[in-house]
């Protein structure tokens, strides 16, 4: 079902934006858990986990630096992360 709409507005910040401004601000507070998101799919909430968790992405740096959990309450996926900075330098050997 379509529903019409028509309103001005600006778009919303493009996702690898917030994810930057995400990234930036767990990086302010080390070793501190913060709720970054909110999904209504375990699929896509276990997909960002592993991308923050294996350093995947220009915004979570190496693997290591962060940590991700999912957490399921009730109908949600509640996605954590907070950044550790352990993360390993990658040799170009």
């Amino acid at each position: 079902m379509t529903k019409d709409v028509f309103r001005f507005e600006e778009p919303p910040p493009a996702k690898r934006y917030m994810h930057k401004a995400t990234a930036a601000r767990l990086r302010e507070n080390p070793g501190q858990w913060a709720l970054i998101a909110v999904y209504d799919q375990r699929t896509n909430a276990g997909s960002m986990r592993r991308r923050i968790s294996q350093g995947l992405g220009e915004n979570w740096q190496r693997p290591g630096d962060f940590e991700a959990q999912v957490r399921r309450i009730e109908d949600e996926f509640k996605l954590y992360a907070r950044y550790t900075g352990e993360g390993k330098e990658q040799s170009d050997e």
